[in-house]
C-alpha cells in the first residue's frame, strides 16, 4: 500500500473540510457576538450569543481541521516509498 498517498489524500480531504467550516462560520458578518439587540438599549438576546458561540466553535473545528491536514501532508513528504 502507498502509504504516501494515502496521508496526501487524508491531508487534503481535512484541508478541505476545514476550508468549508472556515467559509461558512468563519467571519459571520450578522451576527452580535455580545448578544445586543441594536433596537433596544438595554438588553441581550440569548439565542444570538449561543449563535455565536456555534459559530466560534465550528471555526476552530475549520481551523484544527485545517493545521491537522497540513501535518499529514508533511508527514507524507517524509515518508520513504
Amino acid at each position: 500500500m502507498n502509504y504516501q498517498l494515502l496521508f496526501n489524500i487524508v491531508g487534503l480531504s481535512l484541508n478541505i473540510i476545514g476550508a468549508i467550516f472556515i467559509w461558512k462560520y468563519g467571519l459571520p458578518a450578522n451576527i452580535n457576538r455580545d448578544g445586543h439587540i441594536n433596537l433596544i438599549l438595554e438588553g441581550e438576546d440569548e439565542t444570538e450569543k449561543n449563535l455565536a458561540k456555534k459559530y466560534d466553535f465550528i471555526s476552530r473545528i475549520g481551523m484544527s481541521l485545517l493545521i491537522l491536514g497540513f501535518f499529514f501532508q508533511l508527514i507524507a513528504l517524509f515518508i520513504i516509498k
